[in-house]
């Protein structure tokens, strides 16, 4: 469905590449680098609550937002949110070559039968490559947190080239276009 809706809209998938680069910016890497430009939690405050609400543990307020609290946020260097902790972001992956065939087309918004029309992108929802996951997925509320849920560091590529993500509550997708 995701492809589709690309394909409709206009736009097209991103890249793991892409995906680093709207986490990190042009900072140079950090190891174990979160999207947030630290390589611990101890700043980020804003998490999802029993209610299923985004919440604060200090009733910081997004209308707040700066530069010198990003990391309170969870926003990356371009102020881009959730690219880590909300939801498994899937990506054209580099570790396949069928997502080495991508060449970054955009969709025309003509659809064939529900499915997108781009050759270059990758045609498969299961073992098949051409994509991948990135950023780390939250499953339930009161789930344990461990180093990679639901928080995953820029470059964990664990789930860089399986394509074999379902549709389910803890995997998303983001479309980009190119200028």
């Amino acid at each position: 469905l995701l492809r589709p809706n690309s394909d409709w809209a206009a736009i097209r998938p991103i890249t793991e590449l892409e995906y680093e680069k709207a986490a990190r910016g042009p900072s140079t890497p950090i190891e174990g680098e979160f999207v947030w430009g630290t390589n611990t939690y101890n700043d980020l405050e804003r998490y999802v609550n029993t209610n299923f609400e985004v919440a604060f543990t200090n009733g910081v307020e997004e209308k707040n937002l700066n530069d010198q609290n990003r990391s309170v946020f969870g926003a990356s260097y371009y102020w881009v949110m959730d690219l880590s902790g909300s939801l498994w972001e899937k990506v054209i992956t580099v570790g396949n070559p069928l997502g080495r065939a991508f060449i970054g087309s955009h969709g025309d918004g003509k659809l064939d039968f529900g499915e997108a029309t781009n050759d270059d992108w990758p045609k498969s929802n299961n073992e098949k490559g051409g994509f991948g996951y990135r950023g780390g997925g939250y499953y339930n509320i009161g789930g344990q947190y461990g180093d990679f849920n639901p928080h995953s560091p820029i470059g964990y590529r664990y789930y860089g080239s399986w394509s074999g993500g379902p549709r389910y509550l803890a995997y998303g997708y983001r479309g980009g276009r190119s200028i």
